[in-house]
């Protein structure tokens, strides 16, 4: 087994960026976006649109296929094939980067006995495939949308929300997916995937959420707010809880909102929850160290304590973000208040 220093790790990350190493890898660029090398390899000569996203420090994500990860390393290890070490060894040669290599004593494998015959296999939440169809055509409506006008009202920009896999849902479309049974919002909704992280570290698409596009004279009722599809939920920005050579801690937040926030005011690693109730604890723990950063109100803190003490029983460090270091009530407001700076969450003692 190899291991490489941090230091080394980041100084390549420094030299060679995910947009020059997708040159290097020959991925077709157009408008801003790629043709992923997984679901359009023969790019412009049989597809019209791109579909993946890959912007520096976000990471990459194709809203067709789902394909998505962290880091130079991870794009280069999935075009390639190949080992971790070998996805590091290429992008060394692109930086002029000599590497020291150390190896590793490996252990040997653990062996489990034999799960009785009568034992059912472990539950996870169903992945539902089609979604991500569903979200491709939604991301590609939200170019000239209400929905980019309200994202951008909200201070975020197509650059970031093009890394996350959004998309815009018309009335029309927010009846025909099945988020409003009665009657949408007149603007419709953006629309947000939720992702289960898998044992693989890859993540699969389980459900959409929808949040209705208001505006400051025209607000819509809380009441018809927030649309979930049926059935179990899953992590906005899932990938993050395994995202390899990202900074420490990973930041859980609440609402979909929030983790936009901390992403565009320049923290990666960065999921939501999509409410204070998490039932799936065992999703969170492949993450070394965690940095919740709930709502401010009472419910918030409460309940960031309950996962904070969870998680510590389970091995993970965590801390818990107080209202005392953010302006506002969540970190969504405190980046609308221009006061949201993402060295809080690197100075944050775990």
């Amino acid at each position: 087994m190899v291991k490489y220093a941090p230091a080394t790790l980041d100084t390549i990350r420094q030299r060679v960026s995910l947009e020059q190493a997708a040159e290097y890898l020959h991925l077709s660029p157009l408008r801003g976006r790629y043709f992923c090398p997984f679901c359009q390899p023969t790019g412009k000569a049989d597809h019209h649109t791109p579909d993946m996203g890959i912007s520096n420090g976000k990471g990459f994500h194709c809203f067709k296929c789902g394909k998505s990860g962290s880091d130079v390393f991870a794009l280069v290890q999935a075009v390639q094939g190949g080992t971790f070490p070998d996805a590091v060894r290429y992008v060394a040669s692109l930086a002029g980067v000599q590497l020291k290599e150390e190896q590793l004593a490996v252990k040997p494998p653990r062996i489990s006995p034999p799960a009785p015959k009568d034992c059912p296999p472990p539950t996870s939440p169903i992945a539902r495939p089609e979604l991500l169809g569903t979200l491709h055509g939604l991301s590609e409506a939200m170019e000239g949308s209400p929905g980019e006008e309200y994202l951008q009202r909200r201070g975020f920009s197509l650059s970031v929300v093009g890394t996350c896999g959004l998309g815009y849902a018309s009335p029309t479309a927010c009846r025909a997916i099945g988020l409003d049974k009665g009657q949408p919002p007149p603007l419709g909704r953006v629309i947000f995937p939720h992702f289960a992280p898998m044992p693989d570290g890859g993540t699969d698409i389980i459900s959409l959420y929808g949040r209705a596009i208001d505006t400051p004279s025209n607000p819509t009722p809380k009441e018809l707010r927030h649309r979930h599809l049926p059935g179990p939920k899953g992590f906005f920005r899932a990938a993050s809880v395994r995202a390899i050579g990202w900074p420490e801690p990973l930041v859980v937040c609440e609402g979909p909102f929030d983790a936009l926030a901390v992403l565009a005011a320049g923290w990666p690693r960065v999921l939501a929850t999509y409410g204070v109730g998490v039932s799936r604890l065992d999703w969170l723990t492949p993450a070394r160290s965690i940095l919740i950063a709930f709502d401010a109100d009472t419910v918030g803190q409460a309940k960031a304590k309950e996962l904070a003490a969870a998680l510590r029983h389970r091995g993970v460090s965590v801390s818990i973000l107080t209202p005392d270091e953010i302006e506002g009530k969540d970190v969504a407001e405190s980046f609308a208040l221009g006061q949201l700076n993402p060295a809080i969450f690197q100075a944050v003692q775990l």
